[in-house]
């Protein structure tokens, strides 16, 4: 159960991070 819950918000932080990063980017260099 932690594993598959670690492993759960493991891809949901990996697929908000790029998007985070891509809305940083798009402010600095719209």
């Amino acid at each position: 159960m932690a594993a598959d819950s670690n492993g759960e918000f493991s891809d949901k932080y990996v697929k908000l991070t790029p998007t985070t990063v891509s809305q940083q980017v798009s402010m600095r260099f719209p």
